[in-house]
């Protein structure tokens, strides 16, 4: 454990400034004038980018974008598929026992109300997004951009390759930008999104500091990949 904190610390405390930042302004700011305030700017550009972006951690462009693992270590696909497949498993228990409006059936409500907000809303949903109406917290897809992106930085970090802080910001950022397409493309609140990160980051950090704790990750197993059988 001790080596993963050494390892790790910087992107587990920019992980944590972020949380801060978040929750912070859940506290300062109304629900719904939180999600259009966040929604204040669309144009077609931002409109292509984050649905596409969004679609990323869907099959099959998820495995692809973890497939270069099997070329260099074996082990590291495990642990991948390891952490993404407790963070579903925990996700979507979650997402039952809460069982939270979605922004299209939270609005729908304040329409039904008369408040102008549900106006408001409607100018920025983006054209063509299946809106989904329930099971908001937490974000499943905000879950995996950070299982992902995490276990990509702690793996760098772990193989002690240059740059290791600069590529965990990198990957931090990346997978922001996942969590906020999210709330772009009006599926998720704030809170949602800040739910799907901690859980990803947290079950990312504590299935691989076991790999590591238990010495899997030294084993020979784990340091074959396709190309050397």
């Amino acid at each position: 454990m001790k080596r993963f904190w050494k390892d790790n610390w910087f992107y587990l405390c920019c992980v944590a400034v972020v949380f801060v930042a978040m929750v912070s302004a859940l506290i300062v700011v109304p629900k719904a004038e939180l999600h259009l305030w966040l929604n204040g700017v669309h144009n077609s550009f931002l409109d292509g980018f984050f649905r596409h972006y969004s679609d990323f951690v869907k099959w099959p462009v998820y495995v692809l974008m973890a497939l270069p693992l099997l070329f260099w270590k074996q082990g590291w696909t495990v642990v991948l598929a390891c952490t993404e497949a407790a963070s579903a498993l925990v996700v979507q228990v979650l997402k039952w026992a809460f069982n939270m409006p979605r922004p299209s059936t939270f609005f729908g409500q304040l329409a039904e109300e008369g408040s102008p907000l549900a106006t408001d809303w409607q100018q920025v949903v983006v054209e063509g997004v299946n809106m989904h109406s329930w099971h908001s917290f937490p974000s499943g897809h905000s879950a995996t951009f950070f299982v992902f992106f995490s276990v990509c930085a702690f793996i760098y970090a772990y193989e002690k390759l240059p740059w290791s802080k600069l590529v965990g910001l990198v990957c931090l950022v990346l997978a922001l930008l996942g969590g906020y397409s999210r709330i772009y493309l009006s599926q998720h609140f704030l809170m949602d999104v800040c739910g799907g990160m901690t859980e990803g980051v947290l079950m990312s950090a504590v299935v691989f500091a076991l790999f590591v704790q238990k010495g899997w990750t030294e084993k020979e197993w784990f340091g074959k990949n396709l190309l050397k059988r």
